[in-house]
C-alpha cells in the first residue's frame, strides 16, 4: 500500500481500520463524492481484516484460492448481498447435501442429515423455541443506534447465559445454545451481552441467516478477499496505508479538525474520523478531549486455527457425506470444566468454485480455565497437520491422510478482564464533542461469515452519517 513522508498531512475522512467496515465506508464515502481527500490507516501490514484468503495447491498441478476467515454468506444478508451485485462478485452454494457428523459430549460421534441433529425430541423443541424467541426479541433492536432500542439497558445489562438460563428449559437445549453462542461470537456465553448477541442477529437477517444450514449459504468465487481487492480498485491503494497503528485523536477546543497521530509519527489533519477496530484496540487510543462514554476491559475472547486441506477428489460426497462435522465436546470444553478434546471443533466442505477438492475446519486453541493454546503444544504448522489429517481420517477414512496441500492461520485470542462486555459500550454510534468522530465498530468471528453484513451495514452507516453532515 501507500508511504507518504512529512509529519502533516491534510484532508477531508480518516478511517482507522483497512477491515471490511473501514474499506465499505471509504468505498460509500468516495462513491458520493469522488473528490474527497482520504486516508485509511491500518496498524497491521495487509488489509481484510478477518477476511484472509490464501493461495494452496490442487489437484492436476494447479493452485487456487481458499478463505481462512470469514467464509460464509447468507441469500437474506442484504447489505452485503448488495455490496457484491453492486461489485459485480459471484457467488456459489456452500455444499450441503448428505449426511453430517457430531461429537456429543460423552465423546461419540454420530451421523444426521439436514438440520435434524442426533439430539433427543425435547432438546430440539427446547432449542427451536428458544432461538424462535430470541429473533423475535431482536426486533426490538435499533440498529442504526442501539442506544435507542426498546429496554436498551436490560438487553445491555443480561447476558447471553442469564438469558439462556430464562429461557432454555432442558439440559441438552442448554448445550445447544451455548456451542452456537460459543462458536458465532468466540467467546463465553457469560461474556456476551444479549444486545450484542441480537444485534447481530438481526443485522444477519435472523438466525436461520446467521447460522446458516438452510441451504442459502454461498461462498464468494475466487474467495471472500475479492470484496476488498474490489473495493481497493474504488478506493485506490494511494489513499491506504498499512502499518500504521494509530495512538491518538486531539480535538482542540473550537478546532473544526483533528489531529490524528500513528505510531511513526505521521500526523493527519482531517476534519472527520471514522473508528473500525475492536474494542481491545481502541482502547489503545487517546482520545483529546476524552469520550463521554467509558469503554470497558473487553472480555476474554477464544482464540481459534483456521485450516484448509486440499485433496484430488471430494471422496466424503461420493460416500455420502457433506463434509461437515461439528464437535459440542470441544466447543464446549473451551467454556466449561470438561475434559480438553479435539482439537477439531468445526469442518465444512469447502470445495472451490472451479471444483477443487477441500476441508475446512477450525481448532480450538484454549479454554476460560487454562489459557495454554493449541500453539503452545503444536508449535509449527506441520505439527498441527498431522494432528488434523488424522482427526479427519478419523471422520471421514484414510483417504483424508492423504492431502495434496495444507495450511492454517492462527487467529489469536483477545485478552482482557473475564466479565460481561456491554455492547452500547463498545459498538454504539457516538459523536465526540464537535461531532467530529464516527464510531463504526463491528465484532466480527474469524469462523462464521454472518457478522461481515453488520460490517458492511456499520461501514455504510458512518458513511452516510458523513455524508449528512456535509450537506
Amino acid at each position: 500500500m501507500a508511504s507518504e513522508t512529512g509529519s502533516d498531512l491534510d484532508c477531508d475522512v480518516v478511517i482507522i481500520g483497512a477491515g471490511l467496515s473501514g474499506l465499505t465506508a471509504a468505498y460509500t464515502l468516495l462513491k458520493h463524492d469522488s473528490n474527497l481527500k482520504l486516508r485509511i490507516l491500518e496498524a497491521s501490514d495487509r488489509i481484510g481484516g478477518q477476511i484472509l484468503t490464501k493461495e494452496l495447491k490442487c489437484g492436476n498441478g494447479e493452485t487456487d484460492q481458499f478463505d481462512f476467515g470469514a467464509v460464509w454468506i447468507h441469500k437474506d444478508q442484504k447489505e452485503i448481498n448488495a455490496l457484491l451485485a453492486e461489485l459485480d462478485i459471484q457467488k456459489y452454494p456452500q455444499y450441503e447435501k448428505g449426511k453430517n457428523y457430531m461429537e456429543l459430549l460423552d465423546g461419540k460421534v454420530k451421523s444426521y442429515s439436514g438440520d435434524n441433529m442426533p439430539v433427543g425430541i425435547k432438546d430440539k423443541l427446547d432449542i427451536y423455541s428458544y432461538f424462535s424467541k430470541a429473533e423475535s426479541a431482536s426486533k426490538a433492536v435499533n440498529l442504526e443506534n442501539p442506544q435507542l432500542s426498546v429496554n436498551a439497558a436490560d438487553l445491555d445489562g443480561t447476558s447471553v447465559e442469564d438469558f439462556r438460563k430464562k429461557t432454555v428449559w432442558t439440559t441438552g437445549g442448554g448445550d445447544l445454545a451455548d456451542m452456537m453462542a460459543t462458536i458465532n461470537h468466540t467467546m463465553a456465553p457469560a461474556h456476551i451481552s444479549k444486545m450484542e448477541y441480537l444485534y447481530v442477529m438481526k443485522s444477519c437477517g435472523g438466525y436461520e441467516a446467521q447460522m446458516g444450514g438452510d441451504g442459502s449459504d454461498f461462498r464468494v468465487e475466487g474467495g471472500m478477499f475479492q470484496i476488498c481487492q474490489k473495493l481497493v480498485t474504488h478506493i485506490g491503494d494511494e489513499n491506504i496505508h498499512t502499518g500504521e497503528k494509530v495512538v491518538s485523536i486531539v480535538q482542540e477546543d473550537g478546532q473544526q479538525r483533528a489531529l490524528v497521530k500513528t505510531q511513526s509519527g505521521k500526523v493527519v489533519s482531517t476534519k472527520h474520523v471514522v473508528v473500525t477496530v475492536p474494542p481491545s484496540n481502541i482502547v489503545d487510543i487517546e482520545f483529546t478531549p476524552p469520550f463521554s462514554i467509558e469503554f470497558p476491559p473487553p472480555s476474554y475472547s477464544l482464540g481459534t486455527i483456521s485450516f484448509v486441506a486440499t485433496y484430488g477428489q471430494p471422496f466424503w460426497r461420493d460416500a455420502g457425506f457433506s463434509g461437515q462435522h461439528m464437535s459440542m465436546l470441544s466447543i464446549l470444553a473451551q467454556i466449561r470444566e470438561l475434559p480438553q478434546a479435539g482439537p477439531l471443533t468445526m469442518v465444512m466442505d469447502g470445495v472451490s468454485s472451479k471444483g477443487h477438492a477441500a476441508l475446512f475446519g477450525t481448532l480450538a486453541t484454549g479454554n476460560l480455565k487454562n489459557l495454554t493454546l493449541v500453539t503452545d503444544k503444536l508449535k509449527t504448522m506441520d505439527e498441527r497437520k498431522a494432528v488434523v489429517l488424522t482427526k479427519l481420517a478419523e471422520i471421514f477414512g484414510r483417504q483424508a491422510e492423504q492431502a495434496i496441500d495444507y495450511a492454517d492461520h492462527v487467529w489469536e485470542p483477545e485478552e482482557g478482564v473475564q466479565e460481561m462486555s456491554k455492547f452500547m459500550d463498545e459498538c454504539v454510534f457516538f459523536n465526540q464533542s464537535s461531532g467530529r468522530v464516527h464510531w463504526a465498530g463491528a465484532h466480527v468471528s474469524p469462523s462464521w461469515a454472518g457478522t461481515m453484513n453488520g460490517a458492511v451495514h456499520s461501514g455504510i452507516r458512518a458513511a452516510n452519517d458523513i455524508i449528512e453532515q456535509m450537506k
